[in-house]
């Protein structure tokens, strides 16, 4: 199998631009979902969405702070379908980056997050600005590799090293993105509010002659899932930005299925 995402931080690391933290009303079609699982990470505190435009293809979603100079430290998370094991992978990764001359790749031995136990690695490789070192943590489960990276240039590297490993271990991998909140009384209260959206939007589809239309609609987006939205910004902070991300785009697909869904019966 062609491994084809060894490196997906060096799309990220030059000339990025953040969307804005309180506007998550648009959801890029670059953080999709993989289909029947849902994966996501707690990214550092005060860290910034990459602009999707920027990540390449396999990544799923990246953040990145502002470093001394003028390249930022980063973190992204890369899937693809694999039939390698951990193993097998590896080795295929250790070949590509051991044909580069201007690379150093090891591994670091294995790190146990949320989703299962990963593979740790490191990459010293040198730039225009500068050696960077790169911490590349993977996981291949359910016929998936999983692949965060996170990257600084060398001299500032050990001031994120703790970020870096917090981000890593809090990976999860799941079915359910609700289930993964910790409280039941959270759980339950999100429960509520999204069986409420989809009632709304039940009641309003009738009148609608496509899902996007009614998701464009002023009344609809102002009225109803503006505050669903805002009550998964504010009351979910914690459970971090890629999975509000995900909680809103899982909420607003099952929506236009239903619509699309209920348009095609007789």
């Amino acid at each position: 199998m062609k491994i084809q995402l060894i490196v997906p931080f060096l799309s990220i690391f030059f000339s990025i631009t953040a969307l804005e933290a309180d506007d998550r009303s648009f959801i890029p079609k670059q953080f999709a979902i993989p289909s029947g699982l849902y994966c996501f990470f707690l990214p550092p505190n005060g860290w910034n969405i990459a602009d999707p435009k920027l990540l390449s293809p396999h990544v799923q979603i990246g953040f990145f702070t502002k470093g001394k100079k003028e390249t930022s430290p980063s973190l992204n998370l890369a899937v693809e379908e694999t039939n390698l094991s951990l193993t097998d992978y590896l080795k295929a990764v250790k070949a590509i980056h051991e044909s580069d001359p201007s690379t150093h790749w090891r591994q670091l031995g294995k790190i146990q997050a949320l989703a299962g136990l990963a593979q740790l690695t490191e990459i010293d490789t040198k730039t225009e600005v500068g050696p960077m070192r790169i911490l590349q943590m993977i996981l291949v489960r359910d016929g998936k590799a999983y692949i965060l990276t996170a990257g600084a240039l060398k001299e500032e590297f050990a001031e994120y090293y703790q970020d870096f490993q917090k981000s890593f271990r809090s990976l999860q991998v799941t079915s359910d993105l609700i289930s993964s909140v910790p409280q039941a009384d959270r759980r339950d209260a999100l429960k509520q509010a999204q069986e409420s959206l989809f009632q709304k939007w039940a009641a309003l589809s009738s009148n609608a002659q496509t899902g996007e239309t009614l998701f464009a609609d002023k009344y609809f987006q102002k009225d109803v899932w503006l505050p669903f939205q805002n009550m998964i910004i504010q009351q979910f902070a914690d459970m971090g930005a890629y999975w509000q991300v995900q909680i809103l785009k899982a909420a607003q697909e099952h929506s236009i299925t239903f619509s699309s869904a209920a348009l095609e019966s007789p």
